[in-house]
């Protein structure tokens, strides 16, 4: 008897199935995307189950998904129904990691304007 998930070779259908599928926002962030511009296409191209960024995907849709958003436009082998998708508006702003040096000058004239103002009064 097992308790919990089995292991090994002996993995049900559900669970392979599982296994090789990626939700949306995994694949967003394998391309450098928004989940949301992957959710639009998806739905412009009537691709059923794609709502959200939690949405899971196959294996092949993934394929399909990543020539979609390719700039190699030179292999081709997704049948595309509406407009290319425009790499410069899906691409995600990427996140801008805090400089400790600014933080330290905008302390730095906080102070220099108190006590500027501390003298003035």
């Amino acid at each position: 008897m097992t308790i919990g998930r089995s292991s090994g070779p002996y993995l049900d259908a559900k669970e392979t199935e599982l296994a090789k599928a990626k939700r949306v926002h995994q694949i967003a962030k394998e391309l450098g995307v928004t989940s949301k511009a992957i959710v639009q296409k998806c739905q412009d191209e009537s691709v059923p189950g794609i709502v959200n960024h939690m949405s899971t995907v196959k294996v092949g849709l993934i394929q399909t998904i990543h020539e979609w958003f390719s700039e190699d436009h030179s292999v081709t082998t997704a049948v595309e129904s509406t407009a290319k998708v425009d790499l410069t508006k899906a691409r995600s702003a990427r996140r801008r990691k805090p400089d400790p040096t600014e933080s330290a000058v905008t302390e730095t004239v906080a102070e220099t304007v108190a006590e500027t103002v501390a003298e003035t009064v």
